[in-house]
């Protein structure tokens, strides 16, 4: 059931899906910047796709037992919690990127209204989503009082602010992905006092390695998810300033060396190590140094599939919930996955690719029109007398 080959054979059959013309459509990035990282870009797809395969292969035990619970096998259990790391890591990095070529005067109210019409619309369709499943699996009959019930929708409908959790004492387990984005969003609130780290380079080096190195002990003795996440943003902000401040690393070398290097660093935190470990953090950052200074996995990040897959990560991330869910729900695909391993993952290669045209439609009628949106907003901001505290001085957030 567990065997390492499915996933690389259903991600094969989701990059073959992704290459169609179908799909074209798909090309334009979400938010598009003259300082894009190609192979970033080209990395948010596979992390996305990485934590559905993990939910996949927790269900093979959550059809068995009812019971949602983690996999015994290291491989799939190591590889969600490893696609959220790397995107915590992507966070920091951008993020702490841009405070520096603003020299710790961005325009924070730019950069917070970008980030609500990016994350806020489509969270909401997955709220609302969430809503009619709950509604059918519970009868829309109330089975919690009136004030629980207000608060879990509230929470739902904070766009990630607040943790989300069940809907009139209905649980949709591959949903809780939307737990991450707390996290995101204390990140962004940071930056309006982190940012004086970012006037030069030296104070934005001190900051960072201390950040990472403090988080680093308290993971070691105490092992809070704080800790935790704090170390994965510190491990992007180290990144950047490094590359910010063009240091001679031992970085510098050929690109076959580069994709060598973060593959077996990647392959060692995802077979070795325990999940959110000091080595694991150590190994994919070493995996995500090499990827953001241009490593390109012997070419897989720069293909048209990756690309297009790494523009609609988003909806990848948010939205496998309901879609796995859904399908093993169908009697068809239940007898299908209790068949056999190989009926299972057909099951999963089927859903992945239904996830991938949802993600797509939700990438071209909902996220990209609520940036366009987003931008709009901004611009009448700007333009009118509204008080904007930080505008000046401004650099690019899209």
């Amino acid at each position: 059931m567990y065997s390492i080959l499915w996933f690389p054979s259903c991600l094969a059959i989701v990059f073959a899906l992704a290459s169609t013309p179908v799909f074209r459509f798909a090309d334009t990035a979400p938010t598009y910047t003259k300082e894009r990282n190609g192979t970033i870009d080209g990395l948010r797809g596979i992390l996305a796709l990485g934590v559905f395969f993990h939910h996949v292969a927790v269900y093979a035990k959550y059809l068995q037992t009812g019971i949602w619970t983690v996999t015994p096998d290291r491989f799939y259990f190591n590889l969600g919690p490893a696609g959220v790391s790397v995107f915590f890591m992507i966070t920091g990095y951008l993020f702490w990127m841009l405070m520096l070529s603003a020299k710790g005067r961005p325009d924070l109210v730019r950069l917070y209204i970008s980030r609500v019409f990016r994350i806020v619309p489509l969270y909401t369709v997955l709220a609302i989503v969430v809503f009619i499943i709950a509604g059918i699996e519970t009868g829309w009959t109330r089975r919690v009082d009136s004030v629980s019930l207000l608060i879990e929708i509230l929470r739902w409908l904070s766009g990630g602010l607040f943790v989300s959790g069940s809907v009139n004492g209905f649980v949709l387990a591959a949903a809780m992905v939307t737990c991450t984005l707390q996290y995101e969003w204390f990140f962004y609130f940071s930056l309006s006092i982190t940012r004086i780290f970012a006037r030069n380079t030296v104070m934005a080096g001190f900051f960072t390695s201390l950040s990472l190195l403090v988080s680093l002990a308290i993971l070691s003795t105490l092992r809070d998810q704080v800790s935790v996440f704090v170390a994965m943003f510190s491990v992007g902000m180290v990144v950047a300033t490094g590359q910010f401040a063009k240091l001679a690393d031992p970085l510098k070398l050929p690109g076959w060396a580069q994709s060598a290097i973060a593959t077996a660093a990647v392959v060692y935190a995802l077979l070795s190590v325990p999940a959110y470990s000091i080595s694991s953090i150590i190994c994919l950052g070493i995996f995500f140094a090499y990827v953001a200074r241009g490593a390109t996995l012997f070419g897989l990040l720069t293909t048209r599939p990756a690309k297009r897959l790494g523009d609609v990560s988003y909806g990848l991330y948010l939205l496998q919930g309901p879609v796995l869910f859904l399908a093993y729900s169908l009697p068809v695909s239940k007898a299908l996955s209790a068949a056999s391993p190989l009926g299972h993952w057909t099951v999963a290669a089927l859903s992945a690719c239904a996830l991938v045209a949802i993600a797509t439609l939700s990438h071209a009628y909902v996220e990209r029109p609520a940036i366009e949106f987003g931008r709009g907003v901004w611009r009448r901001v700007s333009s009118s007398e509204w008080p904007v505290a930080f505008a000046r001085e401004a650099a690019p957030v899209e």
